[in-house]
């Protein structure tokens, strides 16, 4: 993009590049695949409501293109998490069967997608916005890990805030009592805006001393698997960013940019920019 080969759009030519590489290299998938699962994955994540039968084809088809590589009909590479996995199960206690194992890389093909490139997206465009967050980091880089944790604990990754949980007790809250065996949606968007856990929650303040309490990632064993991979993206990138471009801005009005609102995802679809040479 530097160079003038790719259009000046950091979404399109730096962000989903990223993300999209950063899944074939860890699950061992040939990057010239990215054509053929990148557009199911989208379906997936950002197809609006109306579209469940789009959505349940995009599923089936990126359910059964990981099944090819789990049983062999597609050559995955050696030493990715795949070959790995499936090459050692023999040796394991409970490995897990191959029905079980495509839904975990399912996870990792979605999640490590689109979502990370939702995270990664919205932190970048939250700091291009905000010109003078965006000199902070390019005057102490060292910050941008507290940066990002505060950004990530404010923006919301997309429109779902929590999968459903069931009651295994009677719980009592603040606003009443939930029976046992009820479906709770909790609202994990409005927790990380607690004024009694964040002061001035919607302030964005990178020296909060308590940022990771946060819980955009989820909490407990059905939290979030990919938490520590979007933190590392999103670290290599900005720290990227603001060495090679700190005069980096955004080059248009941010309430023109075309955005995705799809079912369970929203961000910026685009992020043009401008730089000094």
């Amino acid at each position: 993009m530097l160079e003038g080969k790719r259009a000046p759009d950091l979404s399109a030519s730096v962000l989903e590049d990223v993300t999209s590489t950063a899944v074939c290299h860890i699950l061992g998938i040939p990057l010239q695949d990215r054509s053929t699962f990148q557009p199911w994955s989208r379906i997936v994540q950002i197809a609006p409501p109306d579209d469940v039968p789009g959505i349940e084809v995009a599923v089936k088809a990126s359910y059964n293109y990981l099944m090819e590589f789990v049983t062999g009909h597609r050559k995955g590479v050696p030493d990715g998490f795949i070959r790995r996995y499936v090459d050692n199960r023999a040796k394991m206690q409970e490995p897990l069967g191959n029905a079980d194992f495509v839904g975990v890389l399912l996870g990792i093909l979605l999640g490590g997608g689109h979502n990370a490139l939702s995270v990664m997206t919205k932190c970048v465009y939250a700091l291009l916005c905000a010109p003078s967050l965006w000199a902070r980091i390019v005057r102490q880089p060292s910050e941008i890990g507290t940066m990002t944790e505060e950004l990530i604990r404010l923006i919301p990754i997309g429109k779902l805030s929590t999968f459903p949980r069931i009651t295994t007790r009677e719980v009592v809250t603040s606003v009443g009592t939930i029976p046992k065996d009820s479906v709770v949606y909790a609202n994990a968007f409005l927790a990380n805006r607690d004024p009694e856990v964040f002061p001035e929650p919607l302030t964005i303040d990178p020296d909060r001393i308590n940022t990771k309490s946060h819980l955009q990632f989820g909490y407990g064993i059905h939290s979030c698997m990919g938490p520590a991979l979007a933190r590392l993206e999103i670290s290599i990138v900005l720290n990227a960013l603001v060495s090679m471009t700190p005069s980096l801005r955004l080059n248009a009005d941010p309430v023109t940019l075309r955005w995705i609102n799809g079912t369970v995802l929203r961000r910026p679809d685009e992020l043009p920019v401008r730089f000094d040479a």
